[in-house]
């Protein structure tokens, strides 16, 4: 559900799609109805894979995951707001099957402290796609300078998006790149 699509058409959408397993939402005027998206989207029982703008789901200065149901059942996601990660986790660190995450790397904004604190309490997690808006360089030298280090973190120009409508096709997308990267390093003893 993309861009423009009225808050109210997306609701009536998702009531009669309970049997979703993978969602993108990228709506940009869902504030007045923020709550109802967060229970229309926390009802679906099959939901493991979301990609979203925060502001499809969240009207808050302090929107959190940690709240609602789907923490507990999302495996894939992806977070389109590059504002994620500057004051807070989100909520993030709650999400006890997290095992693929993609969020925007401001070198500038994002605090340290979040990265790491998602890293230490999803232990699910087999991915992290750090979509930067900087050269590979700069990126790296900013993990390296807070001492984040992480095998499972991959680092991607904010060129390249995850190809959502592959994914359920024997196709390759972001994820699976992302993953057969990580396992290289895995028989590297950890290699960068």
């Amino acid at each position: 559900m993309f861009g423009d699509m009225m808050p109210e058409v997306t609701l009536k959408i998702l009531e009669y799609c309970t049997g979703v397993t993978a969602l993108v939402m990228w709506n940009q005027k869902a504030w007045a109805h923020s709550e109802w998206m967060q229970e229309s989207v926390d009802a679906l029982p099959l939901l493991t894979e979301l990609s979203l703008n925060m502001s499809s789901m969240f009207f808050s200065t302090t929107p959190s995951f940690a709240k609602l149901d789907m923490a507990h059942r999302i495996t894939h996601l992806e977070i389109l707001d590059g504002w994620i990660l500057w004051t807070s986790t989100v909520g993030i660190e709650e999400m006890t099957r997290l095992t693929h995450l993609a969020l925007d790397l401001h070198l500038w904004h994002t605090c340290a402290q979040h990265i790491q604190k998602i890293l230490d309490h999803c232990s699910a997690l087999k991915v992290v796609l750090l979509q930067a808006f900087c050269s590979q360089s700069e990126a790296n030298d900013w993990l390296e300078a807070h001492g984040i280090y992480d095998i499972w973190i991959v680092w991607t120009d904010n060129s390249t998006w995850i190809d959502w409508d592959i994914l359920d096709r024997e196709s390759c997308n972001l994820w699976d790149d992302a993953s057969e990267i990580v396992a290289w390093r895995h028989k590297n003893d950890g290699t960068y």
